[in-house]
């Protein structure tokens, strides 16, 4: 492990190391971004902790309580939150809480202590009073309470290959929630020790770690139930084991007496538990581990401790001046990695935080109090030079120079050699060749300091010609000429000579306040430009000429130029000039004229305070809404604010530098930021987005969705009606940045509409399927891809399908034709007539010239007809005569084929008469086979039982007593089940014996009979059968069926019934009797009811019989001509009903019956 030095701070002995090894302070800070450290803000001092930047709610935003004890990340990726005061469900905006109440669908405890999911994506809650199911369709919870008694739970684990559900509580130990029968297991192995269990983990998928209060760790090993334990004798650090945390080949154990750190391949242990070692409360009351392996820690009040097992290092967060981005208390409760590696620390009495993974792209440093002036209100910080010598020089608005080696911080003095006063205003700062640093102050001019550290200021009375002493930004023309912006006009320092030079004197209209400059920047021309509160301009040094931009002078240019504050020049050539509220410009020259490029509509109406580029060339912008990087090539924009971890949003003019191509230090008004820049702009992800609820006309449409990324299919009837799709964007901790875009696409043009709303609503939809799409992005942000959510279909009325419109088409054919082809036929019909007509007018012009001629012709055609006819009826007689040979030769088919079938019909009738033959033969066999062989078996049982009895008394051994119990219990479960086979037997061999049965004395002595089982004494037996009544009946199977029927009444008693009872009632009809048992016991469920009299079947689970019993009662009911009936209630009881016929044969009855009768038992 290694030993913590100096400060106790692990980068100051990172640093250490690497100085003596000759690496410089900015090689110390790319590690620190490229190491598992960059995600912590680091604030390098003695007198400071350093600080994890968080967003924080608590119940002012809408969390239920203060005190969180535990989240989870559910499939659909919303995050529910467990704290004192209920459950919250949390998506980024608003929480949703779930209270107890008297409602008993609500959760059994405000006081939510673990939470998990197990596969069929159900969420679970165990509370201090109990488990709970969650139901998302109604929003209730189904409440399970141990048998023995209410857990307080700590911890559950999923056991996906049993499908179980695995608790550790606080009174009852280890407990077992089977799932899929929604019922607790007996456990009484995880119990012996009743143990206090504050934690567990899996550390494979068949076994647990289980942190107890008083018993350190317990192993369990699912499968078979197996336990170990390991205590202090087996080094570990305390008994009082308080949370666990496993990653790789690290288990981290943490107590109630500090940390301990296990090595599981070599065995190496290392123990946290002193403040020097970065643990300042030793009560590790939760632990995590993330996916690089760190494990982080939560104490009761100190704060957050991560540990790196590589190095055996340990980092300390607590509640600092970072005030509401800071962790709000040092007790914290949970700790928890989503699956954006977001942290989410729960926290007593102050609500939770999250430390999204973008925030590990920006350190923050804060400069110690102890070197702020008395005047000064803050260390803000305005400009940065990394020096030759190695040494950052940190320039700040009132409190002077500072010089920064990565550890420590230390005030170098301007004062020059005999000045009283000076000013401690540093807004700039360069070095020249030499090794000279310049400084540019305000309000008091230039100053100059030398390797060997002598000062040396530049002045008006000096006579060099300053215009003002306000410098605010440098450039070098060569190595001999330095540039200054000031606010006096633009100054040139020539080193050479030692002289100043003045430019830009307000002598026109046009150079009004010209003069205050903010930035300035040396062309490879030669030419230099500077920008100004009233434009910007170009000089050319060597003519002495000015080129002026302004507004008034070129309203051509789509920007304004009257307040510019802030210039760069890329690698490219091109130039970037910075507004003061009027947003980004990028410029550059192409034959010979200048062309301006607005980025204010990506970038926004910002004010731009410094322009820098990194090794990737990527234009880096500090604005008062916070960094923005913007990527020339793909035009992407990626901004850095308060969600991303940036601690303030108020940069210096000019207080930024690029170091190793991928820092950007940035200054302002709390300090320093380190910004990896390459890291800023990776893994910017489009956010998730759910679809939350669909309502049509208010009323709920349910979703079906097995995970967040999953379509969603609606179905909606159309008509006059509203449909509402409620959305969000899972991006907890920077929902409020959000942007939505949504398009509703159809047949027709898409439904557009773009706001920050999370709802969008549609009226009176046409038929038809519609896909929704929606992009969230962030504001000012990247651009990411629509995703979509839901595909509607709106299902038209039958009037509007296109099966109706066929049909409808299809009938005006029909009839279309129908009427043109009745039109033909009347018309035809019409000219028949007309035909018909004529032909009768010319017969009668013609008849009396032909009429001999007509009666010859008509003789003629008669003759013909008749021989015509002759030959119709000589043929029909030939066809005839054809057909009935034909008829003949079938009928002739038929007998034959019937004989044939007649001959089949017997064959088969008489193979299944020996098939019949043979089964009864079988069964006849197997009954003797059955009676045969359980009475060989009942004989071996009985010496077994003796045997046991036997060694019950010879043994005193308290172990194998359970032993011989529980052997003695299933020989008894077989004998039982060899008796039911043997009555089987009997009842089918035997013939029916009918004599006189005393039904009073034969249920009293059967009930008296079964005083052996549980529960017989505590149920009331009532006889309700008139004295003297007698039957005419087989007395073996009447005692039978009564033994069974009684014995199920006892067995199934629900014995917390304040007066179980077993009720006998007796009724004689003119041709039958019926006996009558009823009882108030546990009943039967309803779809078991029709099953109980079949074979091997039992009404209840967890009845230990064989099955048998009702089957042989009905059976043995059968045997009597009878029939055994069954009613049940589940809770309220059963009545059983046997109706026997009354023997029309039987002997008359004696006056009395001898008791003997009835003293015959079965076996």
């Amino acid at each position: 492990m290694f030993g913590l030095e100096g400060n106790g701070n692990f980068i100051s002995v990172m640093y250490a190391h690497l100085r003596r090894s000759g690496w410089n302070w900015v090689t110390v800070i790319v590690l620190m971004f490229w190491s598992h450290i960059n995600p912590i803000t680091a604030q390098i001092t003695k007198a400071l902790h350093d600080q994890l930047y968080l967003v924080n709610y608590t119940p002012d935003q809408g969390l239920s309580e203060a005190s969180v004890n535990t989240f989870l990340v559910d499939h659909q990726g919303i995050m529910w939150i467990g704290t004192d005061g209920g459950l919250n469900r949390f998506n980024g905006y608003e929480f949703t809480p779930f209270i107890k109440s008297s409602d008993t669908s609500s959760i059994s405890n405000n006081s939510v202590m673990a939470l998990t999911e197990d596969g069929q994506g159900t969420l679970w809650a165990g509370t201090w009073n109990g488990l709970n199911a969650f139901d998302p369709v109604t929003q209730t919870f189904q409440r399970y309470t141990h048998p023995n008694g209410s857990g307080n739970y700590a911890a559950l684990h999923y056991d996906s290959a049993r499908n179980y559900l695995w608790g550790g509580t606080r009174n009852l130990g280890m407990v077992v929630f089977d799932i899929t029968q929604r019922k607790f297991l007996e456990t009484p192995e995880y119990r012996s020790q009743n143990e206090y269990v504050e934690d567990l983990i899996p550390i494979t998928q068949d076994s647990l770690l289980v942190a107890t209060r008083s018993h350190g760790l317990m192993a369990l090993h699912l499968p078979s139930g197996r336990t170990g334990y390991l205590t202090e004798k087996d080094g570990l650090l305390s008994n009082a084991v308080s949370s666990l945390a496993f990653h790789g080949d690290w288990l981290l154990v943490g107590t109630q007496v500090g940390a301990q750190l296990w090595n599981l391949k070599s065995g190496e242990r290392t123990v946290y538990n002193r403040p020097e070692q970065g643990i300042p409360k030793n009560y590790v009351v939760c632990a995590t581990a993330d996916s690089q392996g760190n494990f982080w820690l939560g104490t009761d009040g100190g704060g957050v401790v991560v540990i790196t097992p590589t190095t055996g290092t340990a980092q300390n967060y607590q509640r600092g001046p970072l005030g509401q981005n800071t962790l709000q208390s040092n007790v914290v409760r949970d700790l928890y990695f989503d699956g954006d590696e977001n942290l989410w620390i729960g926290t007593y009495k102050q609500g939770f935080g999250i430390h999204r993974r973008s925030f590990r792209r920006i350190s923050h440093v804060i400069i110690p109090e102890s070197l702020k002036t008395q005047d000064a209100e803050n260390f803000s910080v305005s400009a940065f030079h990394l020096a030759s010598d190695g040494w950052l020089y940190i320039g700040t608005d009132g409190s002077g120079l500072l010089r920064w080696d990565g550890v420590e911080f230390e005030r170098i003095s301007l004062q020059p050699s005999g000045v009283s006063s000076y000013s401690e205003s540093i807004l700039s700062i360069t070095e020249d060749s030499q090794g000279y640093l310049y400084f540019g102050t305000y309000g008091g001019g230039l100053i100059r300091r030398s390797p060997a550290g002598e000062v040396y200021r530049y002045t008006d009375a000096a006579g060099q010609g300053f215009a003002d002493a306000i410098i605010w930004n440098f450039a070098w023309q060569d190595t001999t000429r330095l540039w200054m912006a000031t606010f006096g006009g633009l100054v040139c320092l020539d080193l050479e000579t030692q002289a100043i030079h003045s430019y830009l004197q307000d002598t026109n209209p046009y150079t009004s306040g010209i003069n205050i400059l903010y930035d300035v920047e040396v062309m490879p021309t030669g030419e230099v430009w500077a920008v100004s509160s009233a434009g910007y301009f170009v000089l050319d040094p060597e003519k002495e000429e000015i080129t002026q931009w302004v507004s008034q002078q070129h309203p051509e240019i789509p920007l304004p130029l009257d307040f510019l504050v802030s210039m760069h020049r890329d690698r490219d050539g091109f130039l970037w000039l910075g507004s003061f509220g009027e947003g980004i410009y990028i410029t550059g020259q192409r034959q010979k004229a200048w062309h301006f490029q607005d980025l204010t509509r990506r970038v926004g109406n910002k004010f731009v305070y410094f322009i820098n580029e990194d090794g990737r060339g990527v234009v880096w912008l500090g604005t008062n809404w916070g960094v923005a990087g913007v990527d020339k090539y793909s035009g992407d924009i990626t901004w850095l604010n308060a969600q991303n971890g940036l601690a303030h949003g108020v940069f210096n003019l000019g207080a930024s530098l690029v170091v190793q191509d991928s820092i950007l230090i940035a200054g302002g008004v709390n300090g320093i930021h380190f910004i990896n820049t390459y890291q800023a702009r990776e893994g910017m992800e489009a956010p998730r987005i759910l679809l939350e609820s669909a309502r049509l006309d208010e009323e709920l449409i349910p979703l079906k969705r097995e995970h967040l990324t999953e379509p969603i299919n609606i179905e909606v009837p159309y008509g006059p009606q509203t449909l509402s799709l409620n959305y969000a964007a899972l991006d907890f901790g920077d929902a409020s940045n959000i942007r939505y875009e949504v398009w509703l696409k159809g047949d027709g043009p898409a439904l557009h509409q773009h706001g920050s709303q999370r709802q969008v609503s549609y009226m009176n939809l046409d038929p038809g399927t519609y896909t929704l799409e929606v992009k969230a992005s962030y504001q000012n942000s990247l651009e990411f891809p629509p995703q979509q959510l839901v595909t509607i279909h709106v299902v038209p009325p039958l009037y509007m399908t296109n099966g109706f419109r066929i049909a409808i088409v299809l009938l005006l054919v029909i009839c279309i034709w129908g009427f043109i082809r009745l039109r033909t036929r009347t018309l035809h019909q019409h000219r028949k007539r007309l035909r018909s007509a004529v032909q009768e007018q010319t017969k009668l012009l013609n008849q009396q010239q032909q009429e001999i001629k007509e009666q010859n012709d008509e003789l003629i055609v008669q003759n013909e007809e008749l021989i015509s006819l002759n030959e119709e009826l000589q043929t029909q007689r030939e066809v005839m005569s054809v057909q009935q040979n034909e008829l003949e030769r079938a009928h002739a088919n038929l007998l034959k084929i019937n004989d044939q079938l007649e001959l089949m019909v017997s064959d088969r009738t008489e193979q299944l008469k020996r098939t019949i033959d043979e089964l009864n033969k079988t069964i006849s066999e197997l009954d003797r086979f059955v009676y045969s062989a359980s009475h060989d078996l009942g004989a071996p049982l009985k010496s077994l039982l003796g045997l046991i009895h036997i060694a019950r008394i010879e043994c005193k051994d308290s172990g194998l007593e359970q032993h011989l119990d529980f052997m003695e219990s299933s020989v008894l479960k077989l004998e039982e089940v060899i008796k039911s086979l043997i009555h089987y037997s009997r009842n089918s061999r035997l013939e029916v014996v009918p004599e006189p049965v005393s039904l009073v004395q034969l249920v009293d002595s059967e009930y008296d009979s079964l005083r052996y089982l549980p529960g017989h004494q505590s149920v009331e037996m009532r006889n309700e059968i008139p004295k003297g009544s007698i039957v005419i009946s087989d007395l073996g199977r009447l005692r039978m069926i009564l033994r069974n029927l009684l014995s199920n009444a006892i067995k199934y008693a629900d014995l917390d019934k304040p007066n179980p009872y077993v009720h006998v009632r007796f009724a004689r009809q003119e041709y039958t009797w019926s006996l009558e048992i009823e009882d108030n016991g546990q009943g039967i469920p309803a779809t078991h009811e029709r099953l109980v009299f079949d074979m091997f079947v039992r009404a209840n689970e967890k009845a230990d019989g064989s099955g048998l019993g009702l089957y042989i009662a009905r059976e043995s009911a059968q045997k009597l001509g009878g029939e055994l009936s069954l009613s049940s209630e589940e809770g309220a009881g059963t009545l059983t009903k046997l109706v026997v016929p009354t023997s029309e044969s039987a002997p008359p009855l004696p006056i009395q019956l001898a008791t003997s009768s009835l003293a015959g038992a079965t076996d």
